[in-house]
């Protein structure tokens, strides 16, 4: 992707900043020029550009939408079991571009989660 005649460089942000169970782990970059942000998925070519506090797909130009996906986290006394506690991420995604994220995502491990905080 391009903004103002420049290539952007996206980077893959800190595993602090992002869990490891989460969903969405998006690449962003910053136009030199202009200052624009940007984020993407991955696995995907285009992404979201950022105006005000709106994301934009920047291949067809909609809003994007979010989509809750609900981890559900095992800390129950035998393997994959809990007390029904779910931790709550919302997933950004073009709806005319992209499939809507599923739920439930990823299960968290309780010890994990806590060693995450």
């Amino acid at each position: 992707m391009d903004c103002c005649g420049r290539p952007l460089e996206f980077k893959k942000l800190p595993e602090l900043l992002i869990p490891a169970w989460r969903s969405y782990k998006p690449r962003v970059a910053v136009c030199p020029v202009c200052k624009t942000y940007y984020e993407k998925k991955p696995y995907r070519k285009t992404g979201y550009k950022q105006q005000g506090n709106i994301l934009f797909c920047t291949f067809d130009g909609d809003g994007v939408e979010w989509a809750r996906v609900d981890h559900p986290i095992h800390n129950g006394s035998s393997p994959d079991s809990g007390d029904g506690q779910v931790e709550y991420e919302l997933v950004p995604y073009c709806a005319m571009c992209e499939n809507k994220p599923i739920s439930p995502g990823q299960p968290i491990d309780a010890k994990m989660w806590v060693d995450e905080l």
